[in-house]
């Protein structure tokens, strides 16, 4: 963070940066490692899946966490996404399901077999095209 007050504003204070965006993935990431002082920190990355972009990282992992963010950006914004890519963690569908109604949901299921947010999206767009979009269960 010296770096960023340093060298300037952060990337993620640039609203332009959401321009254009039309698919997200969304995954819980381990910021911090437990230590015998602190539980493990954890946060929410938010990335421009056709682009291979990030876009944001919250604090926290939750579906209120997720839901919060995208109501903090503007309508036209979140009516614009028609896909979004999610682990299997269980806030995030039901976040994605209130937050973005429209968007496809694409979960990946099978956690024995990780795949990248990109190879998610890629699938569900070619569905999409194809009339055989599916959502992820619950949704």
């Amino acid at each position: 963070m010296a770096a960023v007050r340093e060298y300037g504003r952060p990337l993620a204070d640039d609203p332009a940066r959401l321009a254009g965006v039309e698919a997200i993935g969304v995954d819980e990431t381990a910021f911090l490692a437990a230590t015998a002082t602190h539980h493990t920190v954890f946060v929410t990355g938010l990335v421009d899946v056709a682009r291979s972009r990030l876009l944001d990282v919250v604090p926290g992992r939750s579906g209120s966490v997720l839901a919060q963010w995208i109501g903090a950006q503007p309508e036209p914004w979140r009516n614009q996404i028609t896909v979004a890519a999610l682990d299997p963690f269980r806030g995030y569908p039901s976040a994605l399901r209130t937050a973005l109604p429209e968007a496809t949901r694409v979960l990946d299921a099978d956690p024995g077999q990780p795949r990248p947010a990109g190879a998610l999206m890629a699938g569900a767009l070619m569905s999409r095209q194809h009339g055989r979009g599916r959502a992820c269960p619950g949704s």
